[in-house]
Parts: C-alpha cells; sequence; structure tokens
C-alpha cells in the first residue's frame, strides 16, 4: 500500500503509467532527475523557504504575521499524528492550550506547527520533505529538531489503532471527508501517519 501513495499527484494511486513524485518538479510537474529531489532532502533546501502552513479564508487573521507565516509565540516543535477523532492532531493542540476554532487556529496558539499546504501542492514527496526538515530542525520557528506526536507511534497498529484501520482509506481526502468521494484515491489522511511513522524510523536506524 505505502508503494501506491508516492503519485505526483497528492492522493491519487500510484501505476506503472505515472510518475512517481521525486520525478517531477516541485511546482510545475515538469520532469526531474529523482537524484535532485532527495539531495534537495539531505540539504535541507527547501526547508526555511517554504510555506508549511497556510490558511484558508479569514482563519489566519488572529493567528498569522502581517507576511502570512503563523505566528507563534515561541519556538513551535512539529507535531505529527491523526487529523481527527483519537490520537489526532487537533485534539493534541486543543489540550495543550490551543483554542479556536479550526485545527490551524488552535495549533499555532498551542505553539504547535502542523503540516497544512494547499491540496493542489500536496503529495508525499511535500510531505517527506516537511518531515526531513522536522527532523533536521530546520522548519521555520522551530528552532531545535523537537518533534511531537499526537500519539505514541509504538501504540499504533494496523488493524483500527485509536479508531483508524490501516489501508480502509479512511480519513480526508481532497474531495471530501471519505475517500468514497474522490474517485480512484490511493489513500486518504489517516494512512499517511502511518507512512510518516515508518519513514521517521528508518531515518532514525540509518542515523544510528
Amino acid at each position: 500500500h505505502f508503494r501506491r501513495m508516492w503519485d505526483a499527484v497528492g492522493w491519487a494511486k500510484a501505476g506503472p503509467d505515472r510518475p512517481a513524485c521525486w520525478e517531477v518538479q516541485r511546482f510545475g510537474r515538469a520532469p526531474q532527475d529523482a537524484r535532485t529531489y532527495f539531495d534537495d532532502i539531505v540539504s535541507g533546501r527547501h526547508c526555511s523557504r517554504t510555506r508549511w502552513m497556510r490558511f484558508y479564508g479569514n482563519e489566519g487573521d488572529e493567528v498569522s504575521r502581517r507576511d502570512g507565516t503563523p505566528d507563534f509565540t515561541r519556538p513551535a516543535p512539529a507535531i505529527l499524528g491523526f487529523d481527527a477523532g483519537g490520537g489526532s492532531i487537533d485534539g493534541f493542540c486543543g489540550h495543550h492550550g490551543g483554542w479556536g476554532s479550526t485545527i490551524r487556529q488552535r495549533c499555532v496558539r498551542a505553539n504547535l506547527q502542523l503540516l497544512a499546504v494547499w491540496p493542489s501542492d500536496y503529495n508525499l514527496c511535500r510531505n517527506f520533505e516537511w518531515q526531513a526538515c522536522a527532523a533536521q530542525g530546520s522548519l521555520p520557528d522551530q528552532d531545535e529538531n523537537r518533534i511531537k506526536f499526537a500519539v505514541a507511534p509504538g501504540s499504533l497498529n494496523t488493524g483500527g489503532a485509536y479508531g483508524h484501520p490501516f489501508n480502509r482509506c479512511s480519513g480526508w481526502t481532497p474531495n471530501g471527508a471519505n475517500s468514497g468521494t474522490y474517485p480512484n484515491a490511493g489513500y486518504a489522511n489517516d494512512d499517511i501517519f502511518f507512512l510518516e511513522t515508518c519513514l521517521f524510523n528508518q531515518i532514525c536506524e540509518n542515523g544510528e
């Protein structure tokens, strides 16, 4: 299942007749050598120059700076978890002092930064870039390589940990709350957290 998540188009199902996300440029989808993507990951080229957290409408009015970036009041660790329900980022931010009408408002006020780029810009390559930047302590306003998890990765299981089964396309997709509203979806947001934990596991093992 993880293999089919790396399509150049976010939430689309990868296949032999479709380019992987590392085979296209970050924006514009023009072809590129895959080594460019992985070299940029190692160097952290895009960590400080990318807007990793976007606001919709006027939700950022009270929690963003004039340039539209999140207005954290102290260094903001990265936060990973499920989007909603058990083990969610939203619940974690609310429990740690965040308040407001949206998940972004609650997390900014909790001084925690989540990945929230425009869906049209998203794919798993952008997701892994953000993770690598977080592991390097190179996200804007992060200050050091602190990462928080809404639920302990070791407590996950693919059978439905915290109400989130793996490989069932449960969770948000661009066109609705359930993958059934997104034709040919390769995965949904609940699957992403499982992949994120596996990627961090590999990064940490390779760094030993």
